[in-house]
């Protein structure tokens, strides 16, 4: 079998090689169609923003629940020789908190402490009596403990480094996003557009070693032309991205622009209108098997409860019981019995992706595909068990034993079986209504004039200091970086859920301040005196990610919006006063809101996104 812990020196598979090559129609071991499972994986940027339950806690959460343990499942599974394939997409902002010599060091202390917990618990539930309890936390002892030993060890404290070693073996292929997870549609300027891509696709590659060819677009949020102006599919053609993904629904209603007459259909890739940049869309049954809340394997009873937890340890000890179950009435979790389910659901996942594959194939000679997207956070944390329930997915359905199906990844499978055929795509997200409401409404009007402004003055201040250099040069860099982080899709999602609007509304409020605080330094020509240099050596260290930034990438490149009327820095609407008002200080000794968080941030994300369907 290949090695998948080669050099990054070694030379990358070309995407065709990422597909599991699916015989003629008529050879005996011809599949109708390939699962092409993808995972998009993504948190805010909470790098040094406070312990639990608050900030930094949230990537510990995930990469001891959702990275390791997806990544040790893999890993296994590639040793082991099974041939699954599989499509994963970190974003870039999580690629670099991943990559953070202080998260790192802040991983370890996490797992320890949950180690060390979870021994605790088991010594007291022993000596108390309580011998079932005693047994999960054995189970939550061995989980932290291998979490551990495979960060250190087998992975070498690199998470990204591990899930890059799995795309050179040809069994991952790794998606890129736009930088901050900004939602793409509603920025104001072509230049935050290119900014975005381009630092996502540079941190991509400084990362991982190759240059990526399929993206996860924030929020799956699309928009065509408009008004003159370029569609979404014209900045990831210039960018060399040939590949996104969008919702079943907004596929299946898209005219046809090119090809025979019929509706489009999520079995086959598109091209987007006069582009050569293909869309795939989800597959509405197989999304619903895990994404609904009222079908998805992760409510069964059987599982473990995420909400309940032990008051003294904070681990948790429940099973989800039944619907409606009061925290207080849930039962003990059997782990024994949440695996039989576990199995018993990846044979029925597995049946009704042959069932999937059968109407396909009964109308096609080509192999359709049939495409599981889904947050890769909703995998071991919200459903513990569902690294388990997916590894066993991949294995049955690369096993041979279901020959009508196979895996591949999706741009293993675009590669192989192109588009020939061009849909006009309409505006559409994964959010509600599939349009910008979720991140655009009367609770988050009020965002989109601050970011639309300093869109517009960062481009005035690239184009005032075109050969900036030293601690002027820098400045402009970490202006760049703080206007990447105020464009995150994540805070407007979350003002609008109304489940951690405060603390969105504190971050997106910060990033604005020292934006600010930057640019008055450039304006007033500061930059460069010891306040200045003290004032942005503070937020640096605040805020580090994209460290070969080239605030370049910010030139005027015209607007990229029709809708939005024009934007002329230092406007006096109430909603930019209001925000700017607490932006206006920049003496070095002005304290800088690190800002606060919320344990429930990233999760209720994943939730709330599974209710809107």
């Amino acid at each position: 079998m290949q090695d998948v812990h080669r050099s990054a020196d070694d030379t990358a598979l070309s995407a065709s090689q990422y597909s599991v090559l699916m015989p003629p129609k008529g050879h005996p071991h011809h599949s109708q169609a390939a699962l092409v499972f993808v995972l998009h994986g993504h948190l805010p940027y909470a790098r040094r923003q406070g312990q639990w339950p608050h900030g930094e806690e949230w990537i510990h959460e995930a990469a001891s629940t959702t990275y390791i343990p997806l990544l040790i499942a893999l890993t296994d599974m590639a040793e082991r020789g099974v041939p699954f394939r599989l499509t994963i997409g970190l974003t870039p902002i999580l690629m670099e908190q991943l990559s953070d010599a202080a998260v790192i060091a802040n991983l370890e202390t996490y797992l320890l402490d949950r180690l060390r917990r979870a021994e605790s618990d088991r010594i007291r539930f022993a000596h108390e009596g309580f011998a079932r309890e005693a047994r999960v936390a054995m189970m939550y002892a061995e989980h932290f403990d291998r979490a551990l030993e495979a960060f250190q060890t087998r992975f070498n404290r690199n998470i990204v480094a591990g899930f890059a070693a799995l795309q050179r073996s040809g069994h991952v292929e790794l998606m890129v996003s736009a930088a901050t997870h900004g939602y793409l549609p509603l920025l104001g300027r072509a230049s935050s557009i290119a900014a975005q891509l381009q630092i996502g696709i540079d941190t991509y590659e400084r990362h991982v070693g190759t240059k990526p060819t399929s993206i996860w677009l924030p929020e799956c949020a699309y928009r065509p032309a408009q008004g003159g102006l370029p569609g979404i599919e014209t900045f990831l053609a210039a960018q060399g991205l040939n590949l996104f993904f969008t919702e079943a629904e907004s596929l299946e209603e898209a005219p046809l622009a090119r090809g025979d007459a019929g509706r489009p259909t999520t079995f086959r890739p598109y091209h987007i209108a006069s582009s050569r940049v293909s869309v795939v869309g989800r597959n509405a049954r197989v999304r619903e098997q895990v994404w609904s809340r009222y079908e998805g394997y992760p409510g069964d009873r059987d599982y473990r409860e995420f909400h309940r937890k032990d008051a003294e340890s904070g681990l948790w000890y429940w099973r989800i019981t039944g619907e409606g179950v009061d925290l207080g009435e849930k039962d003990l979790y059997e782990p024994a019995w949440a695996a039989t389910k576990v199995e018993a659901h990846a044979h029925h996942f597995v049946s009704v992706v042959e069932d999937e594959a059968a109407k396909w194939g009964a109308t096609s000679a080509i192999p359709g595909l049939i495409s599981a997207a889904y947050d890769a956070e909703l995998f071991g944390h919200w459903w513990f068990e569902g690294v388990q329930w997916l590894a066993r997915v991949l294995e049955l359905a690369a096993s041979g034993n279901h020959p009508t199906i196979t895996t591949a990844t999706a741009g293993g499978y675009v590669s192989t079986y192109p588009a020939t055929e061009a849909i006009t795509l309409p505006p559409s997200s994964w959010g509600r209504y599939r349009t910008d409401y979720t991140w655009n409404n009367a609770k988050t009007a009020w965002m989109w004039p601050v970011v639309h402004e300093r869109e517009r003055r960062m481009e005035m201040l690239v184009a005032r200091y075109p050969r900036a250099r030293g601690s002027l040069r820098a400045t402009l860099a970490q202006a760049g970086r703080e206007l990447l982080l105020l464009e995150s899709s994540d805070w407007p999602f979350l003002v609008t859920t109304g489940q951690a609007d405060e603390y969105a509304t504190r971050r997106f409020n910060a990033h604005v301040k020292r934006f600010d605080r930057l640019t008055t330094l450039l304006d007033a020509g500061t930059a460069n005196t010891s306040a200045g240099k003290h004032l942005r050596t503070r937020i640096e260290q605040l805020d580090n990610p994209f460290p070969r930034l080239d605030y370049h990438v910010f030139q005027d490149r015209g607007p990229a919006n029709a809708s939005l009327g024009p934007i002329s820095p230092g406007s006096s609407s109430p909603e930019i006063r209001s925000t700017s008002a607490i932006s206006d200080q920049t003496s070095a000794d002005t304290p800088i809101d690190s800002g606060w968080g919320s344990d429930y941030l990233w999760h209720s994300s994943v939730a709330q996104r599974s209710n809107e369907q």
